[in-house]
């Protein structure tokens, strides 16, 4: 029993990490725990337990019975069947979330972080599978080596892949016909399919796979948060006129740099309190603007009383936050300087 808890610990411990940091690098608004953790925990046990069975109980079945248990069947298996089995088994929890809480979809970055969490779900528990079944036939030495390789190297394959469909469910949340909705997802999960099938097949540098699909997603992300960023500064100028804001605080809402390194100076100089006051302030000014552009590109009516009760929010909580945020004036002028 201790042998199986430390293999799940060594296996989980590095994809419980890399999906902390994917999670901290969506500064304009985080996700909630429980969608986060839920896309982790599907990965983690449905997602393996459907792909397992889609393989061992459906698809694998048929080949075998066609090709014979040779070398030729075991790589049909590993670059037809498997990719298809185990990443619409991991995206099944993406498109519940289109369906059924699109409201959680900001944009590509949020995707990104769905479609991540998802595979470093999948990673850990099909990881410990791995080590349990190297521990036995080849030794501890062995097992270790498995890890370094798959902690820090293939083991992010999966979020690789399941990235593909997270950004397809991100753009299609955006898309105005049901038409291309449907086209953007059936083409996500067709290139996490054809990623999945390159990285299993012999003949197709595994280095290709990861290092490209890292720097694809990467700039994709890097994208994303500079749209995010001139988004919120476009729709909070907005509100400066209407007297929602000033132009100090719309400013200060479009850089997470400026933001952070206000809250620290808040909670070292005023307290936890302060801090936690001025922090709700900035969640849901930032809030603010991602309902804005969900109401303008969606041309949905429906969100204007949300938005006017965020308006009313911030409006009261500016009584309380004012000292906090108010603009230093230069040195100049404070030392009556001309």
């Amino acid at each position: 029993m201790a042998t199986i808890l430390g293999i799940v610990l060594i296996a989980f411990a590095p994809m419980l990490i890399y999906a902390f940091f994917f999670w901290s690098l969506d500064h304009h608004e985080r996700e909630p725990w429980w969608l986060v953790s839920g896309m982790f925990l599907w990965g983690a046990i449905p997602a393996v337990a459907l792909s397992l069975f889609g393989e061992t109980c459906g698809l694998e079945s048929i080949v075998l019975q066609s090709l014979g248990s040779d070398a030729t069947a075991d790589q049909v298996l590993s670059v037809c069947v498997a990719p298809v089995c185990e990443e619409f088994a991991k995206g099944a929890a993406l498109i519940a979330i289109l369906l059924f809480a699109h409201r959680q979809i900001d944009g590509v970055v949020d995707g990104l972080l769905y479609g991540a969490l998802v595979g470093f779900g999948f990673s850990a528990t099909e990881d410990s599978l791995y080590y349990w079944s190297t521990l036995r036939h080849e030794g501890v030495d062995a097992m270790w080596r498995e890890w370094l390789v798959r902690s820090y190297a293939t083991g992010l394959a999966h979020t690789i892949f399941s990235c593909c469909v997270g950004v397809a469910i991100a753009l299609a949340r955006d898309s105005r016909t049901q038409l291309r909705r449907v086209g953007l997802v059936l083409g996500g999960f067709a290139a996490a399919i054809v990623l999945h099938a390159g990285f299993n097949h012999p003949d197709v540098p595994i280095t290709l796979i990861l290092v490209g699909g890292f720097l694809f997603l990467s700039a994709l992300a890097y994208r994303g948060l500079a749209r995010e960023r001139h988004m919120i500064w476009t729709e909070l100028y907005a509100e400066v006129e209407r007297g929602t804001l000033t132009s100090h605080e719309a400013s200060m809402m479009g850089s997470t740099g400026r933001r952070s390194a206000h809250l620290l100076r808040v909670l070292g100089t005023r307290g936890w309190g302060a801090w936690s006051r001025l922090a709700r302030f900035f969640r849901t000014s930032v809030e603010l603007a991602f309902l804005k552009r969900h109401r303008r590109f969606r041309d949905d009516s429906r969100l204007t009383p949300e938005i006017h009760a965020l308006r009313a929010s911030i409006a009261e909580q500016r009584f309380a936050i004012a000292p906090l945020i108010r603009r230093r004036r230069p040195r100049e002028e404070r030392s009556g300087v001309p």
